[in-house]
């Protein structure tokens, strides 16, 4: 969904810094919980 409302902004207009920003942020939010994701993997699994 989120992919999308970008994808239309661009199209609408050029990029500005704001878009830019918040994809930004996003990219960096979704490789964050990714490598949390992961490190919680490895501690139930060492867990057991």
């Amino acid at each position: 969904m989120l992919a999308k409302s970008v994808l239309s902004i661009q199209q609408n207009r050029p990029i500005n810094v704001k878009t830019l920003c918040i994809y930004g942020v996003f990219l960096t939010l979704k490789a964050y919980l990714k490598y949390i994701l992961n490190d919680f993997a490895c501690c139930l699994n060492t867990g057991k």
